[in-house]
């Protein structure tokens, strides 16, 4: 539930601009920024440095978050301007059953709408992650990798 709560002035606000306890939440977790996307209101983290897909994970979850699940063209959106950008998608359990991080199995309609043209394709049997890719065209530029690859990531809070 979004409750309204009226914070005037203060550092970097408008005067007189009502924000949203979810914006006030992600304020209150550094280096997060607040967007509405739907209906969801989401914190998001952009790392400013690689890592493994293991490590992303972990840093993510280390703040409160997840590596961001890109189930919706809103968000698949937010990686244009983030390329070779870890996101919450792999099949290590079983090959060719993609699964985001909130237990979700990835849907043909996202695969048709969001992957590289031929992607995924466990090029050498060895990727199992996925990630957005500078090689490939918005809005289709979702690729697999190798898990151990070092890419820039994404996290997410939703509330």
């Amino acid at each position: 539930m979004v409750t309204n709560v009226g914070i005037f002035g203060g550092e970097n606000m408008a005067v007189g601009r009502v924000i949203t306890v979810p914006e006030v939440k992600c304020r209150n977790s550094p280096g997060f920024i607040y967007q509405k996307i739907g209906k969801s209101n989401v914190c998001f983290f952009f790392s400013r440095t690689g890592n493994n897909f293991t490590n992303a994970k972990l840093d993510c979850e280390g703040k409160g978050a997840r590596l961001t699940v890109v189930n919706m063209q809103r968000k698949r959106q937010v990686l244009d301007r983030k390329p070779d950008t870890w996101i919450a998608l792999e099949d290590r359990q079983t090959e060719g059953k993609y699964i985001w991080h909130d237990g979700t199995e990835q849907t043909a309609r996202q695969r048709r709408d969001f992957s590289c043209y031929g992607q995924p394709d466990n090029w050498n049997d060895a990727e199992d992650c996925l990630h957005a890719s500078k090689w490939c065209s918005a809005p289709r530029n979702i690729n697999d990798g190798s898990c151990a690859e070092s890419f820039e990531y994404l996290c997410e809070k939703v509330g």
